[in-house]
């Protein structure tokens, strides 16, 4: 139980930290891209908060969601869904904990409830991705 645990967790920092990291390069990016195009402060604001740009966010989070609930399957030996599982667990809480922040949160509701929705299915398929991928080799007893 305790290594589940650990990989599952380890699994949760890779997608953790692969989240905020990539959405921070590709927000900053993306607003240093339009500002050197004479794009006003409002309209950047507006731009990073866009459909379309949130919708990027999700897609590579979807994909770090998976990751994590890979790498944390992929370390263990058996239960990889399970693990998987796990691993997105926390992020669900980050969620929770953000919305009920008392403060102003611009994100969208939208792609909180769709965020909520798609953590757990995803970090399980990167589990049974893990599962379908992953082959243990054992060696015999006494070789």
């Amino acid at each position: 139980m305790k290594k589940i645990l650990k990989n599952a967790l380890l699994g949760t920092a890779v997608n953790i930290g692969g989240t905020y990291s990539i959405s921070y390069i590709a927000s900053i990016s993306y607003a240093v891209f339009l500002a050197s195009h004479n794009v006003g402060y409002r309209e950047i604001y507006q731009s990073l908060y866009s459909v379309g740009f949130l919708t990027f966010l999700l897609l590579v989070s979807v994909l770090l969601d998976i990751l994590g609930g890979y790498i944390a399957a992929a370390l263990n030996s058996e239960r990889h869904v399970l693990v998987g599982m796990l691993s997105a667990l926390p992020c669900l809480f980050i969620g929770v904990f953000s919305l009920l922040s008392p403060l102003p949160n611009p994100t969208p509701i939208w792609f909180i409830l769709i965020s909520w929705l798609v953590v757990i299915p995803a970090a399980m398929i990167g589990g049974y991705l893990a599962k379908r991928l992953h082959t243990v080799t054992e060696t015999p007893v006494g070789a």
